[in-house]
This record gives structure tokens, C-alpha cells and sequence, in this order.
């Protein structure tokens, strides 16, 4: 019984945190606030593909080490060494294997 009331007031006070943010929101947006990334963070693909570090992590690929070894001795997060395979494939870079 006293987890069906923590439940219930649990779930009405989610709802208010989400309204109040909805409306913060809406507000900040009416007063001339910008949402999402500023802009000019966003790079090009071969922008990213001409950095220093992702040529390096290219040469790992290249050189057959694991996504974890490359990510160790490069210091990135193996999830950027995936996305420098997918682009490496997607403009050339690599052969197919």
C-alpha cells in the first residue's frame, strides 16, 4: 500500500519536473533563446577526417589493431575510432575487409 502511494506521487511529481521544464523552455524560446548546438560546432566529414587524431587512429585501422587498442594508445573512445571506420570505408580510406 505505502509503494502504491510512493507510485502515484512519484509519477505526479515526474509529470510536474516535466511540465515546468516544457514551460521554462517555451519561455526561454519566446525571449529570443536559441536551442540545440551553437551554431558552427558542427564539422564537415573530412574536416573530422583531416584531424591529427583521426589520421592516427586510421593508421591503427590500417595496421589491423582491435577498436580497444586503437582507443588505448589514442586515447578517444572506442565509440570514435567505430565512427572513423565507418567514414574511412564511406570516403575510400580503407579497403573492405
Amino acid at each position: 500500500m505505502v509503494s502504491t502511494v510512493m507510485t502515484g506521487i512519484y509519477s505526479m511529481e515526474l509529470e510536474n519536473i516535466r511540465e515546468r521544464t516544457m514551460m521554462g523552455r517555451i519561455v526561454y524560446v519566446q525571449n529570443g533563446g536559441i536551442l540545440g548546438r551553437p551554431s558552427g560546432t558542427n564539422e564537415s566529414e573530412n574536416e573530422f577526417l583531416r584531424k591529427e587524431k583521426s589520421q592516427q587512429i586510421i593508421k591503427g585501422i590500417r595496421k589491423g589493431l582491435t577498436i580497444r587498442e586503437i582507443s588505448a594508445v589514442t586515447r578517444t573512445s572506442t565509440r570514435t575510432v567505430q565512427k572513423l571506420k565507418t567514414l574511412s570505408k564511406k570516403h575510400s580510406l580503407l579497403v573492405s575487409s
